[in-house]
C-alpha cells in the first residue's frame, strides 16, 4: 500500500501524540495504522499498554511499538509493544503481565465477537534498538 495511508488514518495524530508523550518509538508506522484501521479496538489496547508501561518502567527502559511477524506463519502479524532494557530487571515478566492485564478484557471481547485483531506486550531480551547510549 501507499505510504500516504498513515497520513489519512483517523488514528495518526492520536497515535503519534501517545507515543511522543510517553517516549515510545514506533517502527512500521504505516503497517500499524493499517492494522488499527481494520481493528480499531487495538488502538485502545496500545494506549492502555503504553500508559501502564511508562508507569511501571522509567525512561531508561525503551518502549518500541513494532509489527510482530510470526516465524511459523507470515500471514500472522500484529502490533507489539516491546520492552527493552540495558540491564534486565529480575521481575520484568511480572510487570509485563501487569501491563497485559490492563487490556486483555478488550481482546477477550473481540475474540468472542469473532474478531481477529491481536496485540502483544513482550520483551525479546535484546538491548534497546533506538536508544543511542546506555542511560
Amino acid at each position: 500500500m501507499s505510504n500516504i495511508w498513515w497520513w489519512i488514518s483517523p488514528y495518526n495524530n492520536a497515535l503519534t501524540g501517545l507515543l511522543k508523550t510517553n517516549n515510545c518509538y514506533i517502527e512500521d508506522k504505516t503497517e500499524i495504522l493499517q492494522y488499527i484501521n481494520i481493528f480499531p479496538t487495538i488502538f485502545t489496547c496500545i494506549e492502555k499498554a503504553v500508559y501502564k508501561a511508562r508507569e511501571l518502567f522509567d525512561d531508561t527502559t525503551e518502549l518500541s511499538l513494532e509489527m510482530f511477524f510470526s516465524p511459523e506463519d507470515q500471514d500472522d502479524y500484529y502490533p507489539t509493544l516491546y520492552i527493552r532494557q540495558y540491564n534486565y530487571e529480575p521481575f520484568i515478566m511480572d510487570k509485563i503481565n501487569e501491563i497485559c492485564r490492563d487490556y486483555e478484557s478488550l481482546l477477550s471481547k473481540q475474540i468472542k465477537a469473532d474478531w481477529n485483531g491481536w496485540f502483544l506486550t513482550m520483551t525479546d531480551y535484546q538491548l534497546p534498538k533506538y536508544s543511542n547510549e546506555q542511560k
